[in-house]
């Protein structure tokens, strides 16, 4: 029987534990932080919306104007 085996053998369990930890470390913090995916894809579509509806209410201005000088 190799005794340095025996020897190794907890040690596996313990970097096991260890990198559970940091793995567990990693989520929490993915967790907590503002930007995630999902909330900064929905961020980009409500800004494109708002820029879009901004372009057209300016366009729909700007034909108002051309057709108030035109008819006058």
């Amino acid at each position: 029987m190799n005794l340095g085996s025996l020897f190794e053998f907890p040690n596996s369990f313990q970097k096991r534990r260890e990198n559970q930890k940091k793995i567990k470390e990693k989520r929490e913090f993915s967790c907590k932080t503002s930007f995630r995916p999902n909330r900064f894809f929905y961020m980009v579509v409500i800004q494109k919306l708002i820029t879009t509806t901004e372009i057209f209410d300016f366009f729909l201005v700007s034909i108002k104007k051309f057709w108030m000088t035109k008819n006058t």
